[in-house]
């Protein structure tokens, strides 16, 4: 794991001050963006796909067989 603190320390942002410049859930960012969820019939997983889905990325999932019922996935 990278630690990007002397990074910060550098332009003179710590903690969530430098987080608020970052947009990610900007549509504009995702649009067109190819994305690759592992576990995408799952409960986070499906979730992150509708979400992403929404906001424009091509999804693109890896996983297990789901033959649960109640699995969003399968509705």
């Amino acid at each position: 794991m990278r630690d990007y603190g002397h990074l910060m320390k550098l332009l003179g942002k710590y903690g969530n001050e430098s987080m608020k410049n970052i947009n990610t859930f900007h549509t504009d960012f995702w649009r067109k963006k190819k994305v690759l969820i592992t576990g995408h019939n799952g409960f986070k997983g499906s979730w992150l796909s509708l979400l992403l889905m929404k906001l424009g990325a091509e999804i693109y999932g890896i996983s297990l067989i789901n033959d649960d019922p109640n699995s969003l996935y399968n509705k």
